[in-house]
């Protein structure tokens, strides 16, 4: 789970009560009335994020211990992830942080690779109202065109064209 709030910048509490029903494609729909709008938030799926729930359960909790419920005590699970960190850190633990970290690490990643404020701010935000002062065309709340994280891991180093296609990648987004 840590994994895919990184690659997707969302809340814990959105990624620990997912539904595999709200993947819809390359896209993850978080029900409006589990989300801060109380109005459904479309999140585009990298493709490293749609790889990720390719090995996960494919009806009911997409994060869950026991197919049952989603996971209930957290901490217990942070504990454990710190804990092998350290173990394979030499035992050198990690500093404190929190998962909303992840959060922040998402945008600190995409300001480094340039990507612009506005746009690096879409994923992180509750309002629409970010979209619509600055101008991007949105349809059903997401913003056109279609913009999707890409794996960091695969992204170049500069803009670059991709060939064969009228798409952009720039820093960790791909402008389609």
């Amino acid at each position: 789970m840590l994994q895919f709030i990184l690659l997707t910048a969302t809340r814990l509490s959105d990624a620990n009560y997912m539904q595999a029903e709200e993947v819809n494609g390359i896209d993850w729909v978080i029900p409006g009335d589990r989300y801060k709008t109380k109005l459904d938030q479309v999140v585009p799926l990298s493709t490293k994020a749609q790889a990720l729930l390719s090995l996960l359960p494919k009806s009911g909790w997409v994060f869950t211990n026991n197919s049952k419920a989603p996971i209930g005590n957290f901490s217990k699970s942070k504990k454990a992830f710190d804990d092998r960190v350290t173990e394979t850190n030499d035992g050198e633990p990690l500093p404190h942080w929190t998962t909303h970290d992840l959060r922040r690490s998402a945008r600190t990643l995409m300001s480094r690779a340039g990507v612009n404020g506005d746009i690096a701010e879409r994923p992180l935000t509750t309002t629409a109202s970010l979209v619509a002062n600055v101008g991007y065309p949105t349809y059903r709340g997401r913003i056109e065109p279609d913009l999707r994280v890409i794996n960091m891991s695969d992204q170049p180093k500069s803009e670059e064209k991709l060939s064969n296609t009228n798409s952009y990648i720039l820093g960790g987004w791909r402008y389609l």
